[in-house]
Formats: structure tokens, C-alpha cells, sequence
């Protein structure tokens, strides 16, 4: 489960971070590809369970608990050894690709706040200078007149 749960966030991490970068490239890989991704990280984790398969494993009951529970000889470690370097790449990348989301995001909303502000300054100049030329029109046709 912790392959799904991690990968997939990793994937939408990144599909973020690409389409936010150049919309028209990546969204059409995006949508052409994504699912080879997700059918590779349903299929994951088989790399740490065939690992159990390797082990003879019985129920055996507990008198202290009064229950039955499955034991096996494998150590714990061989399951997490595939499993723990997969969670560290994925949050690594998942927390880098989300920073220059973040990053990126930031910067747009500044730019193009400076962009609308010196839009709407320069749109008030020409408006008064329109105004202006218009008032001045004006004069010299009644000047002629």
C-alpha cells in the first residue's frame, strides 16, 4: 500500500510541476503515458512480497493471547529493504518538486502582478493623454470655427 500511496503522490507531484512548466509539451505526454506509470506502481510492490514467498510460514496459537497467529522465519528487514529506499526517493522528490511548484508559482503571481500594475498605469497615461489630445482637438476646432 505504501508504494501506491507514495507513488502516486510523487506522480502528482511532478505532473504538477511539468505542466505548470510548459503546459503544451508535457500535458500530451501526461495524458498518453501516465497510466504505463500507475500499472508500474501497482505491479511494485511484488519486488518486496516475493521476498516472502521465499519463507515457510503457519499458524501457530498463543495461549497467552488466546488468538492464532501467522509467524514466519523471515526477518522483518528484507521486506523493508526495498520498501524504505522507495519512500525516501519518492518524498525527496515529491518535497523538491513541490518547493519549485511553490517557487514558481510565487514567482508568476509577482510578475504578473507587475505586469497588470504597469498595465493599468500605462492604460491611465494613454486614457489621460487620449483625453488630452482630444481637449486639444477640440480647441483648435473652435479656434478655426
Amino acid at each position: 500500500m505504501a508504494f501506491m500511496q507514495y507513488g502516486m503522490t510523487t506522480i502528482i507531484t511532478l505532473n504538477r510541476l511539468t505542466v505548470l512548466l510548459n503546459f503544451t509539451f508535457f500535458e500530451p505526454i501526461w495524458k498518453k503515458y501516465s497510466w504505463l506509470l500507475v500499472i508500474f506502481l501497482i505491479f511494485l510492490p511484488f519486488l518486496s512480497t516475493k521476498v516472502a514467498l521465499n519463507y515457510d510460514s503457519k499458524f501457530s496459537y498463543q495461549n497467552s493471547t488466546d488468538y492464532f497467529l501467522l509467524t514466519s522465519g523471515m526477518p522483518v528487514w528484507e521486506i523493508y529493504s526495498i520498501l524504505i529506499p522507495f519512500m525516501i526517493v519518492t518524498i525527496v522528490t515529491s518535497l523538491a518538486a513541490n518547493l519549485s511548484s511553490f517557487v514558481f508559482v510565487k514567482h508568476r503571481k509577482l510578475v504578473m502582478a507587475y505586469k497588470a500594475d504597469a498595465q493599468k498605469t500605462t492604460t491611465n497615461v494613454q486614457e489621460e493623454f487620449s483625453c488630452y489630445r482630444g481637449y486639444c482637438s477640440f480647441q483648435k476646432s473652435i479656434c478655426i470655427n
